[in-house]
């Protein structure tokens, strides 16, 4: 038995990259070995910004024999008269055996000649290169470029400079990227110098400590610890807790060697809106800003260090960048609020939203449309309704400062904090502050009913003109993010517990777009229609947030057939709101014993009325009957059709769903067992037809379509 050690010397990898090529590696390394046949101890990869590495333990001196059975020629092609052919000579021959070694076996397709051979496996010092070439060559990367030095072929994410391929204490003949693989690394790039560090064998323990002398900590997972247990000190010194999970992440990929400082800056500085000073520090600098025991920002932050003992003029260095990052800041907001909100309404229409979709100030339009339309759903009355519709107003506006030109990411809660500092009312500002909320799986909702109404405005309306504008996802690509804004109205229409009619909804915002969509606006009002198809885009984006609801409901653990049921009924028609009950109460009755039956009622129904001409609404005429079964029928429905109705409204799903199958399973049942549907009357089998869908649609239009529910059926 002997180990491989891989490593891979680049050039610093981005941050991002590091995770996922540690991952990739790993997963091709256990594949490939496994299709070589090779047993194998431990994988273990691991990465710094200048290096991946790749720890395989235990793998034998050469793969395992093959023995394979092959099939050849039929058996009156390979021998006549008990003789081979050379069709038979030529099959063994190829197969490097004698004509002796065939044989000849029944199959379903009649008498064949096969034959066994056993394939010698390959010693693993001459197999292993060509596996570790394909394995580096198989990494993908966000973006990868090519150099002078690599083949045209080859790219990687950043310039590979040196390889290290041991196989015990045996060097690989490994060449990829204009690099010949050796046995040397090296250490820190400044404090250790780029000298290389031989290595005797592919010991990793012995790597992973030579390394550590030199300056790097080459275990991701252990740089991540020691910055942990170093930050979290520090902040609980403070009175405050580690906040930045995912600036922890990336913090560990920039480093090699790390070590936790602190800095200070002008407490002055904190007269900015806090968002703004902490994301200068967090996304611009990756520096870790530090909170009170009451939760209140100081004026001071931690940044990571790739040095054991950072001198002083590296504090000093890392203050002065933050100074002059927020001295900007302040620079900014100071211009900005020479200009009341108000007054930035005109800019907006300076400003391109879409090339086909027209300005800022046409988005500003149709989000006020849209949102006095939901206000009123909502039932948002005197402030709350003035909150929306004047945030809706202003939404946009703080896309036309300098600090949101600065600090994009900000969008939104920059213009909720001038709008404060302007005096305009507390509710507007919180609107527009939380407006894009939202804006990330996990992300909390909008707090006040204003927000979520111009939130939920501004989101079906990117939905209705990336749409209508031919923007809308790709099974790769969604450029426009239109799958997570989906995402977002789902959530809050169902966590938020909005009750609006989103088929009215997604209605207005087509109106809207077209009185002020730009271009395509425009386009409605042309002699031809044809680019502004009203009614296909209306049915695009429902189906579009329909699917959205079924992957939320499915990933909460709801069966699919369930769920396509419960949206079957028309959910996205009504209120979200109320169709995650009906799921909850749907599952529940899909435990128990008579689901079957309930099931069959509508789903029997439904296989004969499927493909039949005739109206959806049309009534079955009580003077057309001429069979007892199809007025027992009939009376049974009229009979149960309004307690069924009058559980529905108040929410008693359940009991809906068992006066249901306790007065119709029994009618349906006899009716399908005496009566001809498809009779040669065109009006009575019209009529029947009629009872028949009317008794489907009762609990369809209402509950669930169970005609689409695949488990639990007789």
């Amino acid at each position: 038995m002997a180990d491989l050690l891989l490593e891979i010397g680049v050039e610093e990898l981005p941050a991002g990259y590091v995770p996922g090529a540690i991952a990739q590696l790993a997963e091709r390394a256990r594949t490939g070995l496994a299709e070589a046949r090779l047993e194998h101890g431990a994988v273990h990869a691991t990465a710094t910004p200048r290096r991946l590495v790749l720890a395989v333990a235990d793998l034998p001196e050469a793969q395992p024999p093959l023995t394979e059975e092959v099939a050849g020629p039929p058996e009156r092609v390979a021998f006549r008269d008990g003789e081979p052919t050379r069709a038979a000579e030529g099959f063994a021959r190829k197969l490097g055996l004698d004509v002796a070694a065939l044989e000849v076996r029944d199959t379903p397709r009649g008498r064949y000649v096969f034959a066994t051979r056993t394939i010698p496996g390959r010693p693993v010092r001459e197999l292993l290169p060509e596996l570790l070439r394909a394995w580096i060559l198989a990494l993908r990367f966000p973006k990868s470029m090519r150099w002078p030095q690599s083949p045209a072929n080859e790219t990687f994410a950043r310039p590979v400079r040196r390889l290290l391929a041991l196989l015990g204490a045996e060097v690989l003949p490994l060449d990829v990227f204009g690099c010949q693989a050796g046995r040397c690394t090296e250490g820190h790039p400044i404090l250790a110098g780029r000298r290389p560090i031989a290595l005797e064998r592919a010991d990793y323990q012995a790597y992973r400590s030579l390394l550590r002398q030199h300056l790097v900590i080459v275990e991701r997972e252990e740089r991540r610890a020691a910055i942990r247990q170093a930050i979290e000190a520090r902040l609980a010194e403070a009175g405050g807790r580690l906040e930045h999970e995912t600036l922890l992440e990336e913090v560990c990929d920039l480093v090699e060697i790390p070590h936790v400082c602190e800095g200070r800056f002008d407490p002055r500085y904190l007269e900015l809106p806090e968002a703004v000073v902490e994301a200068a520090m967090t996304d611009h600098q990756r520096y870790f800003p530090v909170r009170d025991g009451e939760g209140r920002l100081t004026a001071r932050f931690l940044f990571v260090a790739n040095q054991p003992e950072p001198a002083d003029v590296v504090v000093e260095g890392n203050e002065r960048v933050l100074r002059a990052r927020l001295e900007d800041a302040a620079f900014y907001m100071r211009e900005d609020l020479k200009l009341l909100m108000s007054q930035r309404e005109d800019a907006l229409a300076g400003i391109v939203f879409h090339e086909r979709l027209g300005t800022l100030a046409d988005k500003a339009r149709r989000l006020v449309w849209l949102a006095e339309h939901l206000a009123d759903q909502m039932g948002l009355e005197g402030h709350e309704h003035e909150a929306a519709v004047g945030a809706a107003r202003l939404a946009k506006a703080d896309l036309t400062t300098e600090l949101v030109a600065e600090f994009p990411q900000l969008q939104g809660v920059i213009g909720g904090e001038y709008l404060r500092r302007q005096g305009f009312p507390e509710a507007v500002a919180q609107a527009v502050a939380e407006h894009y909320r939202p804006r990330f799986a996990g992300d909390d909702l909008p707090e006040t009913a204003a927000g979520r109404c111009v939130a939920l405005a501004d989101k079906i309306d990117n939905l209705v003109a990336f749409f209508a504008a031919g923007l809308e996802p790709s099974a790769s690509a969604d450029p426009y993010a239109l799958r997570r804004q989906g995402l977002g109205v789902v959530r809050m229409l169902i966590e938020g517990g909005i009750g609006i009619d989103l088929d009215r909804a997604v209605a207005e915002a087509v109106k809207a777009l077209a009185r002020h969509g730009g271009p395509i606006g425009q386009s409605a009002s042309d002699t031809d229609p044809s680019t502004f198809d009203a009614v296909g885009l209306h049915a695009r984006v429902r189906r579009f947030l329909e699917e959205r609801m079924a992957g939320y409901l499915r990933d909460l653990g709801y069966r699919y057939d369930l769920v396509d049921a419960v949206l079957g009924a028309g959910g996205a028609d009504t209120s979200f709101g109320d169709l995650q009950r009906r799921l909850e109460a749907l599952t529940a009755l899909a435990d128990r014993e008579g689901f079957a039956d309930l099931v069959e009622v509508v789903d029997r129904c439904w296989r004969i009325v499927r493909g039949q001409q005739g109206a959806d609404d049309a009534s079955p005429d009580p003077e057309r009957f001429e069979q007892p079964e199809e007025r027992a029928l009939y009376e049974a429905l009229e009979a149960v059709r309004e307690p069924f109705v009058a559980a529905c409204e108040r929410g008693a799903w359940e009991e809906a769903a068992e006066l249901y199958r306790q007065r119709l399973a029994a009618p349906v049942h006899t009716f399908f067992e005496k009566v001809f549907v498809n009779a040669p009357d065109p009006a009575v089998r019209a009529n029947r037809l009629a009872l028949l869908r009317a008794v489907r649609s009762l609990f369809t239009e209402r509950f669930a379509d169970l005609s689409r529910v695949v488990e639990g059926k007789k």
